[in-house]
Order: C-alpha cells, then structure tokens, then sequence
C-alpha cells in the first residue's frame, strides 16, 4: 500500500526551528514552508479556483466541520 502523506526534511537552521521541506501528498508536492489561503470561512469566496492558481496558491486549507455547517453537507456531496 502507498503512504498518502509524506514529509522530506531539505534543510533547517541550527538557530532557529526554521526548515525547509517537501511534502508530498497522493495528489501533489508541496515546497514548505508555504502560505496557502483558508477557503472554509470566507476568505476566498469571491474567487474562482483558477484566481487562486494565478496568484500561485497550489492548495487552500479547509476546515470540514465548517464546511458541515455551511454551506452544509448537502451541497458539498452536490458539488
């Protein structure tokens, strides 16, 4: 079986808790650190998906239990 969830140690700094780093997912590679925007209250409904790709965001965070609440389950599994 593949592990979904990967993480590489590239680099730290021996001063700080400061790293760089690779993680790797079933569905992308992602450099760390990064900033990636969080779509589940609001912050980016005004944007389509292909906004957030041209302003370089390669992922979003989402919190399911807010998605749960809305816009509710039913139009998510509609989606």
């Amino acid at each position: 079986m593949q592990e979904m969830l990967q993480y590489q140690l590239r680099q730290h700094d021996r001063h700080s808790k400061a790293r760089l780093g690779q993680l790797r997912t079933a569905r992308a590679v992602i450099e760390t650190p990064t900033f990636m925007p969080v779509g589940s209250l609001g912050p980016v409904k005004g944007l389509e998906a292909e906004d957030l790709q041209n302003l370089g965001f390669r992922l979003m965070l989402n919190n399911a239990y807010h998605m749960y609440l809305r816009p509710g389950h039913k139009i998510v599994a509609e989606m």
